[in-house]
């Protein structure tokens, strides 16, 4: 279980913003990607819980992946749906430098009904200045 425990990252930075880290590839076999998935949905759900009127915004990167990266299987991305269809997820950014994992991410915001919400991008950067775009406005 180490090595799921080490896969990812979730915390909540600048009191909104929740920020989903995949620190390691792992593979698909043995329902290793799954268990990952649901980790990380628990622990996004434990966040959500705790301020049940609040909304949120996520940052979800596989930048320490790198481009290559393998399967995400069909039961793990099933777990990525039920994560984003929650209606306290304002909107996402998804980061990443493979092509691959963008496609993936595509048809799971799609799946979730949610990709109107989400944008995606190579830098970190611009992913959070376009997640706090209007911010000021809210204030």
């Amino acid at each position: 279980m180490n090595e799921i425990d080490n896969a990812y990252k979730v915390y909540l930075e600048e009191g909104n913003l929740i920020v989903v880290d995949f620190l390691i590839d792992v593979p698909e076999e043995n329902g290793e990607d799954v268990a990952v998935a649901e980790a990380i949905g628990r622990e996004v759900n434990t966040i959500l819980r705790r301020n049940p009127t609040k909304q949120f915004k996520v940052l979800a990167s596989t930048l320490a992946l790198g481009k290559d990266t393998g399967n995400v299987s069909k039961e793990a991305r099933g777990v990525y749906v039920a994560i984003i269809s929650n209606d306290q997820i304002e909107k996402t950014a998804f980061v990443s430098a493979s092509s691959f994992l963008t496609i993936v991410a595509t048809f799971v915001f799609q799946a979730a009904g949610r990709s109107n919400k989400v944008k995606f991008f190579k830098e970190k950067e611009k992913a959070l200045g376009w997640l706090h775009e209007g911010d000021d406005e809210d204030n």
